[in-house]
């Protein structure tokens, strides 16, 4: 999901034709508020990142189905060995370190999925 002013309403109409060019667009989401909505929403993160003066950054977020901002904890990379931010502006960073957390998150869902499967199924036999 992206988050935008209000403003930029018509500035995501043209962007979502433009990159349906070239790729699908259909899982694409955008969310509008109020300056102070998006400054609120993006501090709740607690990612350690700030928003420029246009409410942008370059930085793109897991956020997981319960709300929770998604990283880890133990990358080499930095020197306190926490990323909970992916800079889009770097294809590496997203090719790389986003795609494999994603991977972690999608993983665990499954996991859940199979968990509950399992549990259901428990549960009809003992009827």
């Amino acid at each position: 999901m992206i988050l935008l002013p209000q403003s930029a309403r018509n500035g995501a109409k043209i962007l979502t034709n433009k990159i349906s060019e070239i790729a699908p667009t259909t899982a694409w989401k955008y969310a509008f508020g109020t300056p102070q909505a998006i400054q609120e929403a993006f501090t709740s993160l607690n990612s350690g990142y700030t928003l420029d003066s246009s409410l942008a950054s370059s930085f793109v977020f897991i956020i997981d189905k319960d709300a929770h901002l998604r990283g880890r904890n133990d990358d080499q990379d930095m020197p306190d060995g926490l990323v909970y931010g992916y800079n889009s502006a770097d294809i590496g960073d997203i090719n790389n370190r986003m795609s494999d957390d994603v991977k972690v998150v999608l993983a665990e869902y499954r996991k859940e999925t199979k968990e509950n499967s399992r549990r259901n199924q428990i549960l009809v036999k003992q009827q």
